[in-house]
């Protein structure tokens, strides 16, 4: 951590990374130019390590309106910066499990309306993903199964049980 007095020696691009030092001397010009702007900087601790803030900067002016510096306020979103990768590698994951899945996988919403399908169901069923993601299950859920499903379904809208599963048939596009 640095000191105050440390800290009113240094510029603010002398805490920064290298790499970020130029998008920093576009934002000094965007202040010197009167605007004002909110964006995400990235700043190096004393021992290295980065802190990310919420910079919120604007111009500095004098008694005559002249532009005399830059007023900042900087709110550390570090954690929600962490907590913010860490959900996208997990909807990463999600995303490549779901689609590589040897089985079919769908969601539907509370209509019956497919909302993600994956290219193993399409290849099961026959259709395009355009074309399935327009049909609703009932359509392609073969007639000797659909009592039963919809049965089920509706149990599960209504929360009277926590899963829904069964063998059923699909009609196959031909």
């Amino acid at each position: 951590v640095y000191s105050v007095s440390e800290l009113m020696r240094l510029a603010h691009t002398d805490v920064m990374f290298e790499c970020d030092r130029p998008a920093a001397y576009r934002q000094v010009e965007l202040r010197k130019a009167g605007d004002r702007a909110t964006w995400e900087q990235r700043y190096r601790r004393r021992d290295g390590t980065e802190i990310w803030t919420l910079a919120c900067c604007g111009p500095l002016r004098d008694g005559s309106g002249k532009i005399v510096g830059a007023l900042g306020m900087f709110t550390d979103i570090t954690e929600r910066r962490a907590l913010e990768q860490s959900q996208k590698a997990s909807e990463r994951r999600f995303r490549e499990a779901f689609e590589n899945a040897a089985v079919g996988i769908a969601h539907l919403d509370m209509n019956g309306r497919w909302t993600l399908i994956n290219d193993k169901l399409c290849e099961m069923l026959g259709y395009s993903r355009p074309e399935l993601m327009a049909l609703p299950f009932r359509e392609i859920t073969h007639p000797a199964d659909l009592a039963e499903d919809l049965e089920k379904t509706g149990r599960l809208m209504r929360g009277e049980i926590g899963i829904h599963t069964m063998e059923k048939r699909y009609l196959k596009k031909m």
